[in-house]
């Protein structure tokens, strides 16, 4: 599928998910993950949003300066996505009736 190198698609996706994650983590003990199946580890989010954006070099997506960049176009739009989602929760738990199905 043709799409543009620079700057990477991908590489905000990495890590507007992985700052999506921080901020609900930081909020809740997520305990033992057992029914995930994966075949890399990563110690921490950070390290994820790396390995991520390094697939797509790897994988002969984009050059190096690439994804910085694409980083770059998304940064904290992961925490504006999790205050939303917590806005909306609050205002589903004030009018019930009017809770989302």
């Amino acid at each position: 599928m043709p799409h543009s190198e620079y700057p990477s698609g991908s590489a905000p996706l990495c890590k507007a998910y992985t700052d999506y994650a921080k901020a609900y983590a930081s909020g809740h003990d997520l305990g033992e993950v057992t029914n995930i199946k994966a075949s890399f580890s990563t110690p921490n989010l950070n390290a994820l949003t790396h390995q991520c954006g390094q697939s797509r070099i790897w994988g002969g997506m984009h050059f190096n300066a690439s994804i910085p960049v694409g980083y770059a176009l998304v940064d904290g739009l992961g925490k504006v996505g999790f205050d939303r989602m917590q806005l909306i929760h609050r205002e589903n738990k004030l009018n019930k009736h009017m809770a989302l199905r």
